[in-house]
C-alpha cells in the first residue's frame, strides 16, 4: 500500500512538473506571438512615406536610411530576410533594397511569394511595401516543446488514473474481503457465544430424558396396557414434549442459523425478554427486574437475531460478572428518535485500567476458557452499523457498584434511521 501511495505521489508530481512547465511554454509562444506582431507593426511605421520612401510622384530615395532600418529588423528575432518595394506613379512597384535584386532576378516576385506581405499607406493612399521572411524557427520550437509536453502530460495523467483505479479496484476488494471476514467473525462469535449457553442445557435435559430411561422399564407394561394407556407410556411421551419444549423456547438453533442480512422491524422489549431467556442458564439466583418504557413500543429496524447476539452477550456478560447473585436490571427510554436501552449489574464492575480498552478486540477479564474477548468488540460492531452506539457507562448510585451497558438505537420510521 505505501509502494502505490508513492506511485500516485510520482506520478502527481511529475503531472505537477509537466503542468508547470506546459504553462511556461504556453506563456512563452503568446509573449512570442505579440512580440513579433509588436514587430511586425513598428517596421511599418518606421518606413514612413514622407521621411524614406517618398511620395509616389517623388523618384529620390533616402536608401542610407532604408538599408540600415533593414539591418536593424533583420536582427531581431522576428526576421530573417527583409525586401522593401517603393511605388511609383507610372512604373508600378519597384524594388529598393536590395536595389540590384531586379538586375540578377527580374522575376523576384516569385521569390517573395510565400513571405508576409506588409503594405505601406499614407491616408490610405499605398506608397510601398515590405516583404518579410520570417524567422519561425524558435516558434517552431516553442510549438514541438508544447506539442511534446502536452503529450507527456497526457501520458502522466493516463497513467495517474490507470493507477488510481487499479488502487480503487483493490481497496474495494479489500473492503469486500474484510466485510467478509467482519460476518464470519460475528457468526464465530455468535457460535462461541451458543456454545457457552448450550453448556448448561444438558443440566435441564438431563432430567427428562433420565425420566425416559427409567419408563423404558416398565415397557412390558406398556406392551400390554398399549390398548388402555399405559401411565409409563403418558410419561414419555410428557417428558419427551417437555424436551422439545426446552429447545423450542430456547431458540438456540434459530440463533446460530439467522441470516444477518434479513432487517425486519422488531420491538425492542421482545428482543430483551428473548435475549434474557437464550441465557437463562447462566442466571443462577439473578434476580432480574424490568423497568421498560411503557409509552409505546420502541421498534427498531434491523436483524433481530444480530440484536440478540449483542443483549444476549451483555446479559450472558452480567450473570458471569455477578457470579450467579445479585440483580439485573433492563431498562428503555424512548426521547427524540432513539432509543435507549441499558443493561446493569450489581458485580464487581469494571476495573478502571480495563475500561480505556473494554471494546479492543481480544481483550477480556475472563479466564482463557469462558470467553473469546471478541464479544463486545463485535457487539459495539453490529450496534455501530446499525446507526447506534454501544458504551459503558456508571452504574448509578455510589452505594451500589456493578456495570452499566448503554445501547443507543434509532427508532424505526426516525430521522436517525439508517
Amino acid at each position: 500500500m505505501n509502494r502505490g501511495r508513492a506511485q500516485v505521489f510520482f506520478y502527481l508530481l511529475t503531472a505537477l512538473a509537466l503542468a508547470v512547465s506546459l504553462s511556461i511554454l504556453v506563456w512563452l509562444h503568446q509573449r512570442y506571438e505579440r512580440d513579433r506582431a509588436r514587430t511586425l507593426e513598428d517596421m511599418q511605421r518606421f518606413f514612413t512615406r514622407d521621411e524614406v520612401l517618398k511620395p509616389p510622384q517623388d523618384i529620390n530615395l533616402r536608401f542610407a536610411t532604408i538599408e540600415s532600418l533593414a539591418r536593424k529588423f533583420e536582427a531581431t528575432l522576428f526576421v530573417q530576410r527583409l525586401y522593401v518595394s517603393k511605388i511609383v506613379d507610372g512604373k508600378g512597384e519597384w524594388l529598393v533594397h536590395p536595389f540590384y535584386l531586379p538586375a540578377i532576378e527580374p522575376d523576384w516576385k516569385k521569390e517573395v511569394a510565400g513571405w508576409t506581405r506588409l503594405p505601406l499607406t499614407e491616408n490610405g493612399e499605398p506608397y510601398g511595401v515590405l516583404y518579410v521572411l520570417e524567422d519561425r524557427a524558435t516558434l517552431r520550437g516553442v510549438r514541438w516543446a508544447i506539442g511534446v509536453l502536452a503529450a507527456l502530460l497526457l501520458l502522466t495523467l493516463s497513467l495517474l488514473t490507470l493507477r488510481l483505479v487499479v488502487q480503487q479496484s483493490a481497496l474495494k476488494g479489500a473492503h469486500i474481503a474484510l466485510a467478509e471476514k467482519d460476518r464470519q467473525m460475528v457468526r464465530l462469535e455468535r457460535l462461541a457465544l451458543a456454545g457457552q449457553l448450550s453448556a448448561n442445557i444438558f443440566h435441564d435435559i438431563k432430567k427428562p430424558v433420565a425420566n425416559i430411561k427409567h419408563s423404558l422399564a416398565d415397557l412390558e407394561m406398556i406392551m400390554r396396557d398399549l390398548a388402555g394407556g399405559s401411565p409409563a407410556l403418558r410419561n414419555i411421551r410428557e417428558q419427551t414434549d417437555l424436551f422439545f419444549t426446552i429447545l423450542r423456547d430456547l431458540g438456540l438453533e434459530r440463533f446460530v442459523r439467522a441470516k444477518d442480512s434479513d432487517k425486519e422491524y422488531v420491538d425492542l422489549h421482545d428482543i430483551l425478554r428473548r435475549s434474557c431467556a437464550l441465557a437463562q442458564y447462566e442466571r443462577g439466583k439473578v434476580e432480574i427486574n424490568w423497568d421498560l418504557d411503557k409509552t409505546r413500543p420502541p421498534l427498531v429496524l434491523a436483524p433481530p437475531y444480530r440484536l440478540i447476539q449483542v443483549f444476549s452477550n451483555l446479559t450472558l456478560n452480567a450473570y458471569q460478572a455477578m457470579n450467579g447473585e445479585g440483580k439485573l436490571t433492563f431498562r428503555t427510554h424512548v426521547s427524540d428518535g432513539r432509543v435507549m436501552a441499558e443493561v446493569v449489574d450489581t458485580g464487581p464492575g469494571v476495573a478502571p485500567p480495563m475500561r480505556a480498552r473494554l471494546f479492543e478486540p481480544f481483550e477480556s477479564s475472563k479466564p482463557e476458557d469462558e470467553g473469546t474477548g471478541l464479544g463486545l468488540y463485535i457487539s459495539r460492531s453490529i450496534i455501530e452499523e446499525l446507526g447506534g452506539s454501544l458504551r459503558l457507562a456508571e452504574a448509578g448510585a455510589s452505594d451500589a457498584p456493578g456495570a452499566r451497558f448503554v445501547v443507543e438505537l434509532p427508532v424505526a420510521g426516525g430521522p436517525d434511521t439508517p
